[in-house]
């Protein structure tokens, strides 16, 4: 598929429209997603934060929530759930 649209093996095509619990409506086919997350990939391909394993790009992201975050919590710490539960 392309963006929003995709097709069946019968060549009918489809308004993508469906979101799950764990997914997002993205689009079929984005590019600039692909690169995005090849990218990533390539930096991180997965992370675990329950064995304190510490990562460049999640201190990173720490630190720019810490500097954002209202004064009162800047003394605070970060923890990057991975689920719901969590």
């Amino acid at each position: 598929g392309s963006g929003v649209r995709l097709k069946d093996g019968a060549g009918r095509e489809y308004i993508e429209a469906m979101a799950g619990l764990w997914c997002a409506a993205l689009g079929w086919g984005n590019e600039e997603l692909v690169e995005a997350a090849t990218t990533q990939m390539h930096r991180l391909s997965y992370y675990h934060s329950f064995t304190g394993r510490r990562v460049p790009v999640a201190e990173e992201l720490a630190a720019k929530l810490i500097e954002t975050a209202p004064k009162r919590l800047r003394d605070g710490r970060v923890f990057f759930g991975m689920s719901g539960s969590d």
